[in-house]
């Protein structure tokens, strides 16, 4: 594999701890690799801050925390479901510089070596994602008014070149204002 790993979690203090777990679990399975890693959010207090920084001490990895203000998200529904941490997503372009990403959600447990999603081909596509298994279900596509296939958000290998250059994360944030139900 070339070069390195770079992966992006978001969390608000509240999911600190099952971040951290994510993130051992991808140094556990990942130890031939170098990951940079990227936690996204609205604010960790000063304690789960230092956990982060022991924590890529201990593996001699790389983890940023990137903080940025909740304001962003001014006029957008913030539902248990779609909270801020949710939403940080759509900033990891304007964030990270690299041109290619793995999103990971803060309580995903990774088993195996993740060179193999690393190396997939995005070139020309927004992302790489696995099908939702609520995909056939009508009301799904009936609220938000498509007819296309529905992904899992969770795990996401994101071209982030294309994003920047289509403006997609623009795009989603307009929709979400556009379509707050």
């Amino acid at each position: 594999m070339n070069g390195d790993l770079n992966i992006a979690l978001c969390c608000d203090d509240r999911f600190a701890i099952p971040c951290l777990t994510c993130i051992v679990s991808i140094f556990e399975k990942n130890r031939a690799h170098r990951c940079n890693i990227y936690v996204i959010t609205t604010g960790i207090k000063e304690c789960n801050n230092r956990k982060f920084e022991n924590l890529a001490i201990i593996y001699h990895q790389n983890i940023q925390i990137k903080t940025i203000s909740s304001v962003l998200y001014d006029g957008l529904p913030y539902l248990k479901r779609y909270t801020y941490a949710t939403y940080n997503r759509f900033l990891i372009p304007s964030l990270i510089k690299e041109s290619k990403l793995l999103f990971l959600d803060c309580d995903i447990i990774v088993k195996k070596d993740l060179s193999n999603i690393w190396e997939t081909d995005i070139t020309g596509f927004a992302c790489a994602a696995v099908e939702d298994q609520r995909n056939d279900d009508v009301r799904n596509h009936n609220r938000v008014l498509t007819d296309t296939d529905f992904f899992n958000a969770g795990m996401m290998l994101m071209n982030l070149e294309y994003w920047r250059d289509n403006h997609v994360s623009e795009k989603a944030i307009q929709w979400l204002k556009d379509y707050p139900e």
